[in-house]
């Protein structure tokens, strides 16, 4: 099933998403600006990932869908963005947050 991409748009690569997204944060999303900013740079980095991989080999990787909020919620930070004490972590700009299960 073919993607739907307007005339005169190039495809979407993970420094086209990333121009886009500075150009516009401050004013569409000042939101992002209270999060740290790993979270941001990994799910631009993993979306650039999946354009590329669908482009590659399109039988294998299908076109990136839109993630649902609030269904498998998920982020990604660096190992050096957290510390990790008993079952608590800290996340950078959010603080401690309690775990499911205490690190052995």
């Amino acid at each position: 099933m073919p993607q739907f991409r307007p005339s005169g748009v190039g495809k979407p690569s993970q420094y086209s998403v990333r121009r886009k997204i500075n150009e516009i944060k401050y004013d569409q999303f000042p939101w992002m600006l209270e999060v740290t900013k790993c979270a941001v740079q990994m799910a631009i980095i993993q979306l650039g990932q999946a354009f590329a991989n669908s482009w590659k080999n399109p039988e294998h990787f299908k076109y990136p869908k839109y993630k649902k909020k609030y269904v498998s919620d998920s982020f990604t930070i660096s190992n050096d963005h957290f510390q990790v004490k008993g079952s608590r972590i800290r996340i950078p700009k959010l603080g401690w947050v309690r775990m499911r299960e205490p690190v052995v």
